[in-house]
């Protein structure tokens, strides 16, 4: 039912499109919700669903967390199409998406970085939005998501089935898996960060921490968004009007892949074992995040 809705959506999508010009993108640009998967997508995209003159049409551009590591080989999944697909695609592939992006709308992404991305997103006078996430966070929150939500994701078997326990998968989802029996590779918490973590230099980019939009000061955070998006578009519209619409459009439980959306959930279930085996893999990715100083914690 819900593939379903997301495909009638893209009937008004793609009349509009036919009818789009150099010049709508100009004065309605679109604006692209992007994350690092388990990092509060959904969440970020409700934040700017509501400006003024934006359309959500379901539109997704997504890069699952199951794939071989290999950036011209990388698994895609695109509910742009009729249904769900997985096979290998090329970057060729991503920019043919992107260049189908219509003006005024919000487009859902997990879309890794890569320089070519940038010149077609400027193209489509895209304004980017990107969030991020405590990485231990991420890890619990994924391996609860493949485990126990997604049946139909292609590492289900494996976290549920092959790996015999919570600290087993908690492993997994630090140091990754690279099993025989499995058609794919599941990357260490680094190696999804990384491909990802280009995103953060780009002066174009608006990256915001996960862990900002749930603390006391979001309102602050929502007003740096608003003026973003003004200074990016045409748009005369008044900044705190518009924070606070992204304020009151914010209700993370009707999202269908939320769970818990804590910040530091990761500190109940680490072990000193999980906790060290975080230190040597992605110790210096937490410092770079600003997570961490030192790894004395």
């Amino acid at each position: 039912m819900y593939a379903a809705f997301k495909r009638f959506l893209q009937v008004p999508r793609r009349i509009k499109g036919l009818y789009a010009t150099p010049e709508s993108y100009l004065f309605f640009p679109p604006v692209l919700c992007n994350s690092i998967p388990k990092s509060g997508t959904h969440l970020l995209l409700q934040i700017l669903e509501v400006i003024p003159g934006i359309s959500n049409y379901g539109t997704q551009i997504m890069v699952p967390r199951a794939y071989k590591l290999n950036l011209e080989l990388i698994y895609s999944t695109l509910l742009m199409r009729p249904k769900f697909s997985l096979k290998e695609e090329t970057p060729q592939v991503y920019i043919r998406w992107i260049k189908q992006i219509i003006p005024g709308e919000v487009v859902f992404a997990h879309l890794l970085y890569q320089p070519e991305f940038i010149e077609e997103l400027a193209k489509k006078n895209c304004i980017h939005y990107f969030i991020y996430r405590d990485p231990r966070d991420v890890v619990i929150s994924d391996v609860f998501f493949i485990t126990f939500l997604s049946m139909n994701h292609t590492m289900h078997d494996y976290f549920a089935k092959t790996l015999n326990n919570m600290n087993e998968r908690i492993s997994a989802g630090i140091l990754g898996a690279d099993d025989p029996k499995m058609k794919n590779n599941y990357p260490s918490i680094v190696e999804q960060f990384e491909i990802f973590r280009g995103w953060l230099e780009c002066n174009d980019v608006f990256a915001v921490k996960y862990e900002d939009l749930v603390s006391g000061h979001r309102n602050k955070i929502l007003q740096q968004m608003a003026a973003f998006y003004l200074k990016h578009s045409n748009s005369k519209l008044d900044i705190d009007d518009l924070a606070q619409r992204m304020e009151t459009n914010i209700n993370p439980n009707i999202s269908r892949t939320f769970r818990k959306g804590e910040v530091g959930g990761w500190k109940q279930a680490f072990t000193q074992n999980h906790k060290d085996q975080m230190k040597e893999v992605a110790g210096k990715l937490l410092i770079d995040l600003g997570y961490e100083k030192d790894d004395q914690w």
